[in-house]
């Protein structure tokens, strides 16, 4: 049962404040994507409120991905880490998702987010791994040292979506969306608002589209969602093209992020940075969870 001293209530980007020693990886950023969602468990001591406890998801394609758990370590053993799961699987059921995956990350070894460790998963019925790539982070400046990269883009015609009139662009995401072979990272309407048009690139042929990369801004970040290419002679220099013009616009010491568990863009990565290894996933269903929800109400 959850006790009557926590309250949970949602977590947003204001907070980042708040959670920035629960949170020292910077997790936070993605709750200012379509997808993203944070939950913080506030703990009531001696009429006061202290920041107990994270966790920071995504929900994506029908599942729930919790990226990110940390409980305060003076306050854990108090059911914190419970009550935030406890909330996530009542998301799950509200939305009729079946399954929520934790993803299990390295920094997790930590002493101060054990809550958020391997054990506390397993003990709360998430049992089937999956092996996934890890996200990356990594600054223009070492991206453009990489040998696949090392050249500037061939002069083939590429164009910043940011120079396409607003009709004519709304069309070619249309028609992007619809490319069954590309490596995508989310659907790209949903995203529509949020993606960086100066760094989004597209190369066009006498009849169709030929290649396209597009990146979203999130906070410091850019995080690369689509990439599609007709043949692998262009993927080299449209990559290289948007980073030379977020070289250009953000300078060298801008991150670019990429999530690899979302389907396709861990495509996306092998391609473009090679194996950066891999983290674990530990999935349970929701359904299971049905019965433990009721009985606490």
């Amino acid at each position: 049962m959850i006790m009557s001293k926590i309250k949970i209530r949602s977590l947003g980007p204001k907070d980042e404040y708040l959670i920035k020693d629960l949170d020292p990886f910077g997790r936070i950023e993605l709750l200012s994507l379509p997808v993203g969602f944070g939950l913080c468990a506030l703990s009531e001591e001696d009429d006061e409120l202290f920041m107990a406890g994270i966790v920071i998801g995504t929900i994506f394609q029908n599942d729930i991905y919790i990226e990110w758990m940390a409980v305060d370590p003076d306050r854990q053993f108090n059911q914190v880490g419970e009550g935030l799961l406890m909330e996530v699987f009542g998301l799950g059921i509200a939305k009729k998702i079946k399954y929520v995956h934790a993803m299990i990350h390295e920094d997790y070894l930590r002493k101060n987010f054990s809550a958020g460790g391997e054990s506390f998963f397993r003990d709360h019925l998430f049992e089937r791994e999956t092996l996934v790539g890890d996200d990356i982070f990594v600054d223009i400046k070492t991206l453009l040292k990489n040998s696949f990269l090392s050249k500037k883009p061939d002069a083939l015609g590429f164009v910043a979506l940011a120079d396409i009139p607003q009709k004519d662009r709304n069309d070619l995401l249309l028609r992007l969306n619809k490319k069954n072979e590309a490596m995508c990272a989310v659907d790209i309407m949903s995203l529509s608002r949020y993606i960086d048009y100066d760094l989004s690139v597209i190369c066009m042929g006498d009849k169709d589209i030929m290649a396209a990369f597009l990146v979203y801004k999130s906070g410091a970040v850019l995080v690369p969602v689509y990439l599609y290419c007709l043949g692998d002679f262009l993927l080299r220099p449209i990559i290289c093209s948007s980073f030379l013009n977020a070289l250009a616009k953000y300078g060298k010491a801008q991150k670019i992020g990429i999530f690899q568990h979302f389907e396709g863009s861990s495509a996306v990565v092998k391609k473009v940075l090679g194996d950066w290894g891999t983290m674990r996933m530990l999935t349970a269903s929701v359904m299971d969870y049905k019965e433990i929800l009721k009985e606490n109400g």
